[in-house]
């Protein structure tokens, strides 16, 4: 393949200004054996530097898998982005070794961020995806045919970078899904791998929860129905999720287990404790499931070095009886 640049460089007013123009055919090549093919791609850009301060006064970038539009820097800027997943995920496969997960649907949103003279430092944006579909190595799938979010955010800006994330908000929204996490704690020099203390509340439909989570449940559980509300804290990074509290109420809960069928007019979950991601450990201060026909609390700690567990349980077999189906 060909890949084609130019950059002209000149200085004005004390400014160093660059326009930077990429520009590459259809790549072809082998990795182990299997062939990869990388789209045309062109990047255009125009880069200033003031005394050290780098900003991208306009970038365009094209691709068949997706586009980008902006311009701005760490301080102030926005963009336009859209993404094709399949065309990008079936490019990579053969160089990142991706396994057999495959990736489909299309998404697209804008992002502006800015800090004002007295250093407040915004950020907000809004996108869409649709015909999401995430076919797992182990053939189980994913899929959600739209969705939408939103994201704001202030901060102290600290000339360079971001010094303190003071309020952060996001809303996702799906068909018979609400989500909405918030910040409930300022952050000092926040990045990805610094645990964010967050509050999540939510609403929508079981089903679409059994749907999207499907791959982890058990395979004995299904036709899953019902309406939720929940409400929880904890703290989220790269590294690990930690829950700290939630309050879940089911209305019209049903399920399917094996040859049985469960049912509740409604059922109310509280906890209170520790629970990590992914390593699953569980310290429960208090846990507490009640319903119609049952009732249970428990606390105590399960690890994978102990588990010293105390439970309580009350049932009201009659009630019991008919919520239980063959």
């Amino acid at each position: 393949g060909r890949i084609t640049g130019r950059v002209d460089s000149s200085p004005s007013s004390g400014i160093q200004r660059s326009q930077l123009a990429v520009r590459s055919d259809a790549i072809r090549a082998r990795s182990l054996g299997r062939v990869v093919v990388i789209d045309p791609i062109e990047l255009v850009a125009t880069v200033s530097s003031d005394r050290g301060q780098i900003k991208a006064e306009r970038f365009n970038w094209k691709s068949a898998f997706g586009t980008a539009v902006g311009q701005g820097d760490l301080r102030s800027g926005n963009a336009d982005i859209e993404i094709d997943f399949g065309r990008l995920t079936s490019m990579l496969r053969p160089i990142v070794q991706i396994s057999e997960t495959t990736l489909a649907g299309a998404a697209r949103g804008t992002i502006q961020w800015n800090a004002s003279r007295d250093n407040v430092w915004r950020l907000s944006g809004r996108g869409s995806a649709s015909d999401l579909l995430i076919t797992l190595p182990s053939g189980q799938i994913l899929k959600r045919p739209s969705m939408t979010g939103e994201i704001e955010a202030e901060g102290r800006w600290g000339g360079q970078s971001l010094d303190e994330l003071t309020r952060a908000d996001v809303t996702l929204a799906s068909s018979g899904l609400d989500l909405h996490a918030e910040l409930v704690q300022a952050v000092p020099r926040p990045s990805v791998t610094i645990p964010m203390p967050i509050r999540v509340r939510g609403k929508g439909r079981m089903e679409t929860i059994a749907e999207t989570l499907g791959p982890w449940l058990p395979q004995e559980l299904h036709d899953v129905a019902g309406g939720f509300s929940v409400s929880a804290r904890g703290e989220v990074s790269t590294a690990t999720q930690r829950l700290t509290s939630a309050a879940i109420e089911l209305t019209q809960p049903k399920a399917g287990y094996g040859n049985r069928f469960f049912s509740q007019p409604r059922v109310k979950v509280h906890f209170d404790g520790d629970y990590l991601v992914p390593s699953g450990d569980f310290h429960a201060r208090s846990l507490t499931v009640a319903g119609d026909a049952f009732s249970v609390a428990a606390q105590g700690v399960s690890t994978r070095e102990e588990i010293d567990l105390e439970v309580k349980w009350r049932a009201k077999l009659e009630r019991l009886q008919g919520c239980l189906l063959y």
